[in-house]
């Protein structure tokens, strides 16, 4: 594996203040300055005087502006616009907030672009003078393109079920609320990159090359490879080890290591995602959730995903290469069909006791385990469709391997 390496990216951010004549004999020039307060920040982001500066791979930062001028305020109203010129580093204005975020990449080369912050004035003589914000991102590259996925409020376990609009629940839908943004990777973890960290290839050895998706790892050695990966880049690791535990295939009895974190503190490492942060990802976030598909991207199952049905060499069914089908509306690729994905959580679903359909804040699964295994989403290469709607979910023993099984990981976002 490359070893993770730092590079700067700018952007520059033209904020301007305003002047202007008045229609009285004296000309009246209006001097105004743009004050930045503290910035509300994830970790490593920081402000010093005009410069801002970003410590790790993305993130966003929130700078409350302040127009202050020489003119009674009744006398002029401020108006801002921003427009960027670089996808990987955006802008915003909020109630006089301005949002800077950048986003991961596994890119190594340098990137620059500008963002243009116009603050108007409500006279029409007005002169506006220009001042300068630099954005600077001192950001190692990650082995995996990432988008950042925002908080937001959807229906989990409801998802759209036939071309004709009809929708589907489980016994268990309810609302949840993701408090917290995070990326996730576009793809499920490759050989290759499993390989250069675990220095294995577990793979069933019928479907293996660098760009086909990982496979037959347990649950735990998923949680092991980002630890090392985190380890590897940098970044703190989430994981703590926890109790060697017994788990139930539904045939045999089985030990396995689990992992535990809080999720409201965990590092800013690497993990596997909550089955709320991947349902999410995966109907394309709060804006695929408007207009839901049946599958992660299309209504279409061929357009998006491998199943028993499209996906067969030499007449029986096969993995394929990563990223080969249509991604989902946020650039995600085979949620839906080719390998099915762990998820950190315990299937707590299956257990009546702990089923609920109370809205939910960040869930992250049963307690404990309760035999129920840990869960896995998405279809895969040998199966029906069916497993690839939004809304299905399945589970398997944690220390169970299968060569329809991979894992994609996310990153909380400090």
């Amino acid at each position: 594996m490359k070893t993770s390496r730092f590079h700067a990216l700018s952007c520059a951010c033209a904020l301007f203040c305003a002047a202007f004549s008045s229609c009285s004999e004296e000309k009246l020039i209006i001097n105004g300055s743009i004050t930045l307060s503290e910035p509300q920040a994830a970790e490593g982001a920081s402000v010093n005087g005009g410069d801002v500066t970003f410590e790790y791979a993305g993130g966003e930062i929130a700078l409350p502006l302040t127009m202050t001028t020489n003119a009674p305020e009744a006398d002029v109203v401020y108006t801002y616009s921003v427009k960027s010129n670089a996808d990987w580093c955006a802008a915003g204005i909020e109630n006089n907030v301005l949002k800077l975020s950048v986003k991961p990449t596994a890119e190594k080369a340098e990137k620059t672009g500008t963002v243009d912050l116009t603050v108007a004035c409500s006279d029409e003589t007005a002169e506006l003078t220009p001042l300068t914000l630099n954005v600077k991102q001192n950001a190692f590259a990650s082995v995996f393109d990432m988008v950042i996925v925002n908080p937001g409020t959807f229906k989990f376990g409801e998802g759209k079920s036939n071309t004709d609009g009809s929708t589907y629940a489980q016994s268990y839908a309810h609302e949840v609320t993701l408090t917290k943004g995070y990326y996730i990777a576009t793809t499920v973890v490759t050989q290759k990159i499993y390989e250069e960290v675990m220095g294995k290839n577990p793979s069933y050895s019928k479907f293996v090359g660098d760009n086909y998706p990982v496979n037959k790892m347990t649950w735990s050695e998923a949680c092991e490879f980002c630890n090392k990966l985190s380890e590897k880049e940098g970044l703190t690791p989430v994981y703590t080890p926890g109790e060697i535990i017994t788990v139930s295939d539904g045939w045999s009895y089985m030990k396995m290591q689990d992992y535990k974190y809080d999720h409201a503190t965990a590092g800013n490492g690497y993990r596997l995602p909550t089955e709320a942060e991947w349902e999410f990802a995966a109907k394309g976030g709060e804006e695929g959730c408007k207009n839901p598909t049946i599958f992660s991207g299309s209504d279409v199952a061929d357009e998006i995903g491998w199943f028993e049905n499209n996906s067969k060499v030499g007449g029986s069914p096969a993995l394929h290469e990563v990223a080969q089908k249509k991604p989902n509306g946020l650039g995600l690729y085979d949620m839906s069909g080719n390998v099915s994905e762990w998820c950190f959580d315990w299937a707590y679903k299956y257990n009546d006791e702990l089923q609920t359909t109370d809205p939910e804040t960040d869930p992250v699964g049963a307690p404990e385990n309760r035999n129920g295994g840990k869960i896995i989403r998405g279809g895969y290469y040998s199966g029906s469709d069916y497993k690839g709607k939004l809304w299905d979910s399945n589970y398997q023993a944690g220390a169970e391997t299968r060569s329809t099984t991979g894992f994609r990981v996310v990153r909380s976002i400090k």
